[in-house]
């Protein structure tokens, strides 16, 4: 377990974690080099779908 995930799990709040093997740091940027679109892509698709389910009323 990371550092961040103990310090979650201490305060109580729901997570997911999700990795891009090979995709690197700043996968998102579209305008860098290390820009990765189908990674890009899941991982909003993965963001909304959590924020969606977490922040329903």
């Amino acid at each position: 377990m990371n550092l961040h995930e103990a310090e979650l799990k201490k305060h109580g709040k729901r997570y997911e974690f999700h990795r891009y093997d090979g995709a690197g740091h700043g996968f998102f940027y579209y305008n860098a080099r290390n820009y990765r679109q189908e990674q890009a892509v899941d991982g909003w698709k993965k963001i909304f779908a959590f924020l969606e389910k977490e922040l329903k009323s």
